[in-house]
């Protein structure tokens, strides 16, 4: 159910990545992915060759199609700084299949949860910054700031005003590995695993405070 507050045009003073990318709502999910269990000044390379490389979906899919083993090896290097590549290439690959094939950006009774990976921190920023409604339960810190800081702003906001492409994004906004959705079909030429959930029992240990992702 969409609130009835809007979400404003502004930048906000955290210059979320999600500010960056909420006219391009594949990216602000490939960067959702790219946060998870690491910080922004780790990501921000990541994002910003990946989507110098493929700047839609449906170009990652087309070099994926062409020449399947290059796609691995190049998503692999772009990932490996941030940890849980061969996960992250999963999660990328498969929520951009669902992407193109259930278009949440076009549709929006889609739930964007239905999409391969998506759990609630993508699925909140997502909402918020590209279907443009704030959502009032929303469980990560960054998140949580950027709703108060917004609602300072009712009655006041411009919004037509439009954010800056060139915003930066903290360094300290990081994510926690978020739950994905059953599989629907692994191409077999990437490696990826048939029985993949998403979220492994490793995961939800690797979730814990203190705990250290490691690579499965």
């Amino acid at each position: 159910m969409r609130e009835g507050m809007r979400t404003p045009r502004f930048i906000s003073p955290y210059s979320l990545m999600q500010e960056q990318f909420r006219d391009e709502p594949w990216k602000l999910l490939v960067g959702c992915i790219m946060l998870n269990q690491t910080s922004a000044v780790q990501a921000r390379p990541a994002w910003t060759k990946l989507f110098e490389i493929f700047p839609d979906p449906a170009s990652l899919l087309r070099n994926c199609s062409e020449d399947p083993s290059n796609f691995r090896d190049l998503l692999l290097e772009i990932l490996r700084p941030l940890g849980f590549q061969n996960r992250r290439l999963e999660r990328i690959y498969r929520m951009t299949l669902d992407f193109q094939t259930k278009r949440p950006d076009l549709n929006h009774e889609i739930d964007v949860t239905d999409l391969y990976g998506i759990g609630k921190y993508a699925a909140d920023s997502f909402n918020m910054f590209c279907r443009s409604y704030i959502v009032q339960d929303v469980k990560d810190k960054e998140l949580r700031n950027y709703v108060e800081w917004a609602k300072t702003l009712l009655g006041g906001a411009d919004p037509g005003v439009r954010p800056d492409p060139q915003a930066s994004v903290p360094e300290i906004q990081g994510r926690q590995e978020e739950k994905g959705e059953p599989e629907t079909g692994s191409p077999r030429s990437l490696g990826l695993r048939e029985d993949s959930r998403g979220l492994s029992e490793h995961d939800k240990e690797a979730e814990r405070p203190g705990s250290t992702p490691e690579e499965i």
